[in-house]
């Protein structure tokens, strides 16, 4: 006798209802499924959320650096569904307990806009003003050695790759890289202002004290939490 557990896959866009060696498998291959028919049956709800993502417009001219409104919209309304979407897979496929997942996700969609901008409200500012900083700290920053140029092509080349392989400009843009929201979860965001600010005192700190860190870089410890933000 063969034993068999029903499950539904997303494949290319649509759900279809297959069947899995162990009902272990059939849950795993279910979540996303099951977050599509959650999204289908949330379509009015989520067009509201488009519409209420409209407002961050206000950032454009913050956003600008690292991408266009459009593509802040876009990229808050995936943040802001995976947040809300279920994070376990449900213990058995059933009606209700699918039902009852459409209920919370629709609950937790509630007030996420707004909370969202109050995060893009705080860290936008600071990325800004830390970017601004760490331009006057590149553009005063000693001069790189002469080298041998081999061809012609490389003339003006080693200021730029100085100023763009600058250890600070590296971290800012590890930190909030174009699209930041896609690798970044909901809940991580408020403590991306805490990165920035420590980030911006770097130059004074190590003014003060070169010693304390010559590559003006975070330190271990911090770069552990801060990765943890990406995940």
């Amino acid at each position: 006798m063969i034993y068999a557990w029903p499950g539904i896959r997303l494949e290319e866009g649509h759900v279809s209802l297959r069947l899995f060696r162990s009902a272990a498998l059939a849950r795993e291959a279910s979540s996303d499924g099951l977050n599509r028919l959650i999204e289908l049956a949330l379509r009015k709800d989520l067009a509201w959320l488009l519409k209420d993502l409209r407002m961050l417009c206000r950032f454009d001219a913050r956003y600008a650096r690292l991408g266009a409104s459009d593509e802040l919209q876009e990229t808050a309304f995936t943040n802001l569904l995976r947040h809300a979407l279920p994070a376990a897979t449900l213990p058995t496929l059933t009606h209700a307990n699918c039902e009852t997942a459409a209920k919370e996700t629709r609950e937790r969609l509630a007030g996420l806009p707004s909370q969202l901008e109050s995060s893009l409200n705080a860290i936008l500012p600071l990325r800004q003003q830390t970017a601004t900083k760490l331009g006057q700290t590149v553009a005063t920053a000693p001069a790189p050695r002469p080298r041998t140029l081999n061809d012609l092509s490389q003339l003006g080349a080693p200021a730029k790759a100085a100023a763009s392989k600058h250890p600070l400009t590296i971290e800012l843009h590890g930190l909030l890289p174009p699209r930041f929201l896609e690798p970044i979860s909901f809940a991580r965001l408020t403590e991306l202002p805490r990165y920035l600010k420590a980030l911006l005192t770097r130059p004074e700190r190590a003014a003060l004290n070169p010693g304390f860190d010559q590559t003006w870089g975070f330190e271990k410890d911090d770069m552990m939490v801060m990765n943890k933000c990406l995940i």
